[in-house]
């Protein structure tokens, strides 16, 4: 069961660090088909862009986007 925090608006985010590919893309992708609101952060804008897309063709959820390098 999954445990959802809300906040002022009542919405439920699930926030994903490293969502342009592999296991990152793939829970972001499972959490938005649950009805999560997706906060993308990775490296690289235009594969952020796409996966954004993606998701948005597929659900009705919120996507927000966030183009930083959290390495350094």
């Amino acid at each position: 069961m999954l445990r959802r925090y809300y906040d002022y608006n009542g919405e439920s985010f699930a926030v994903i660090i490293g969502g342009t590919s592999g296991i990152g893309r793939e829970l972001a992708f499972r959490f938005a088909k649950m009805g999560f609101s997706i906060y993308l952060i990775g490296k690289n804008k235009c594969k952020l862009e796409d996966v954004k897309s993606k998701i948005l063709a597929e659900t009705k959820v919120r996507v927000i986007i966030l183009c930083e390098d959290l390495a350094g």
